[in-house]
């Protein structure tokens, strides 16, 4: 019998040893009673050094907060199991991780005599959940970067835009005030020959029909209104190319609102009309839209891309005012608004229509074009708005830009 209880010993000590937790027994005043060959190993032990040990020799103090400790301590005082997760130092002196549960042997009295402490390696978890959350931090990081130069580059080819145009709308705005110099320069001596006649009617009634008679005072009587109206024709021209300006160069919002893609259109023909009038005549044909969720002047920006590259592939093409032609379209189709832009320029070669969306690709000559402007319109519609964005092109008869947006708001 004595020899069964021995042998029967001898293979629970090799099954424990054999194990890859590591177990400790200790007494109820946390001596080491028992340590299996892994705990002795990973700690850099001999495993008979260990008995008689006190248990901190093995779990540290130092290795728990005060509140586990207490939480541990009171446990034990108790009687009930308790697991936690302690951090430890391997013998080679690299971070050890444990995953310990600690149970009560209950003697005769209801009380511990002994601790049974199981532990689990959770080293290479914990690191492997160390390395993702930094691959994590660091996938954030690279997609916030990407996302501010995107932002940078799209405010960069507005800021471009809005350069190039500022010439143009100068010399749109130049025309009318001219226009409204001209007829104030008319009102003003106008009001002052007026003026005259009815200081010398004040005087003599003749004097004053011989004085009408010499500034032509029926004349003028007829033309002021004129000249009034025409002046207020020319303030007017002027606060709608100012507005469409402002409408068209408002600081980007991350945000999304409702907006009319119909007014957006107009603003941008407005604003870049220098950019298309000497070049194709622009056919509107705006049905009806509901409002869209959306960041319009990103937007706008689009439609000046395709505004302007439509208008130099008809100079391209040879064409001019008389036979240039941009076709505009809008419609609302289920769920969806489609916006199509059409020319009968040049077309664009078949070898080349892959190509004409990626960053940096032109095929226009040095100092018309950098590239970006397709690139960054592909990327507006279909990152930043869930859209799409499709091209049709045939060489010599004119090429057609399809855009579609979702009615309904999308993430981005």
């Amino acid at each position: 019998m004595a020899n069964l209880i021995t042998a029967d010993t001898s293979l629970l000590q090799g099954a424990l040893d054999a194990s890859e937790h590591h177990v400790l027994i200790t007494d109820r005043k946390g001596r080491i009673v028992f340590a299996n060959l892994s705990l002795a190993e990973r700690h850099g032990r001999v495993r008979e050094e260990l008995i008689g040990e006190s248990v901190e020799e093995i779990v540290r103090s130092d290795n728990h907060s005060p509140a586990q400790l207490e939480e541990m301590r009171q446990a034990m005082r108790n009687s009930r199991p308790i697991r936690v997760v302690v951090r430890g130092v391997h013998s080679s002196g690299s971070p050890l991780w444990l995953s310990l549960n600690i149970t009560p042997l209950l003697g005769a009295d209801g009380k511990a005599s002994h601790f049974v402490g199981i532990a689990t390696d959770i080293t290479q978890s914990v690191e492997d959940s160390r390395i993702k959350k930094e691959l994590q931090a660091s996938i954030e990081t690279r997609e916030q970067e990407r996302d501010r130069l995107a932002l940078e580059l799209r405010t960069a080819q507005k800021l471009e835009a809005v350069g190039r145009l500022a010439s143009g709308v100068a010399h749109e705005i130049n025309t009318p005030m001219q226009f409204v110099s001209d007829n104030l320069a008319f009102l003003g001596e106008s009001v002052g020959d007026l003026a005259s006649v009815i200081e010398a009617y004040r005087v003599d009634r003749a004097r004053g029909d011989e004085v009408s008679a010499e500034v032509e005072a029926e004349y003028l009587l007829t033309e002021l209104p004129k000249a009034m109206q025409r002046a207020r024709d020319g303030v007017k021209r002027v606060t709608d190319i100012v507005r469409a300006m402002k409408e068209f160069s408002h600081p980007n919002a991350q945000a999304r609102s409702p907006a009319d893609i119909n007014k957006a259109m107009r603003t941008t023909l407005e604003v870049a009309r220098s950019e298309y009038k000497h070049a194709a005549t622009v056919e509107l044909d705006l049905a009806p839209l509901p409002l869209v969720p959306c960041n319009i002047s990103e937007l706008n920006q689009v439609f000046l891309n395709m505004l302007v590259n439509a208008a130099h592939a008809i100079e391209a093409s040879g064409k001019d005012l008389s036979s240039g032609r941009i076709g505009i379209t809008t419609r609302h189709e289920g769920a969806e608004l489609t916006i199509t832009f059409e020319d009968n320029g040049c077309g664009i070669q078949p070898e080349i229509l892959d190509k004409i969306f990626d960053p940096f690709f032109t095929t226009k000559e040095l100092g018309k074009g950098t590239g970006q402007g397709l690139a960054i319109s592909r990327s507006i519609v279909v990152d930043r708005h869930g859209g799409a964005l499709d091209v049709h092109s045939i060489v010599g008869t004119g090429t057609r830009f399809t855009i579609r947006l979702p009615v309904t708001p999308t993430q981005g």
